[in-house]
């Protein structure tokens, strides 16, 4: 293995360096995921979602990165639940339609924040003060609100906009 140097500006000259690895940082609640409760239980009523359509959907929240964002393909969510690659595309197609998943490009996917959230609850709270902004708009143009969902294909009943907890204390330790 070559030498490797670096420049030290306080004793003006270079000095041998030695390659570390660190651990990565631990981000607090990155496994962690809040969901809407009535939501979960509104599709667990559906009829038109099987059992693998629910694995598939909890695959993919578990799958997902922080801030609802998914980088990874069917192919790699078939072999993580151990079914076909033809039954998860099946089943994200309905999830798509059904607007519990967003398809954002090439192997790409967002969870609907609606449905459960991973991540800052910062930015989740951007997002829920929106819709609330859009609600009022809609509700003070006579506007049927469910306008204000326009993500949420199936479920639009049954979505109260939440208030969402401050974690940002623990977020920081």
């Amino acid at each position: 293995m070559d030498d490797i140097y670096i420049y030290d500006s306080v004793k003006d000259k270079y000095i041998q360096a030695m390659p570390v690895i660190l651990p990565n940082k631990r981000i607090p609640f990155s496994k962690w995921f809040l969901g809407n409760s009535d939501f979960v239980m509104e599709i667990m009523r559906d009829k038109k979602f099987t059992g693998t359509d629910l694995r598939v959907l909890f695959g993919f929240v578990a799958m997902i990165d922080l801030n609802n964002y998914g980088y990874f393909s069917q192919k790699e969510l078939a072999d993580e639940l151990n079914i076909s690659q033809t039954e998860v595309s099946k089943s994200i197609k309905k999830l798509i339609n059904a607007g519990l998943i967003i398809k954002g490009g090439l192997k790409r996917y967002y969870l609907n924040f609606m449905f459960a959230w991973r991540g800052n609850s910062s930015i989740l709270r951007e997002k829920v003060y929106d819709l609330k902004e859009k609600k009022a708009l809609n509700n003070a143009f006579g506007t049927n609100h469910k306008i204000a969902f326009p993500d949420v294909k199936d479920y639009q009943a049954v979505l109260e906009i939440p208030e969402i907890p401050d974690f940002s204390d623990l977020e920081k330790k």
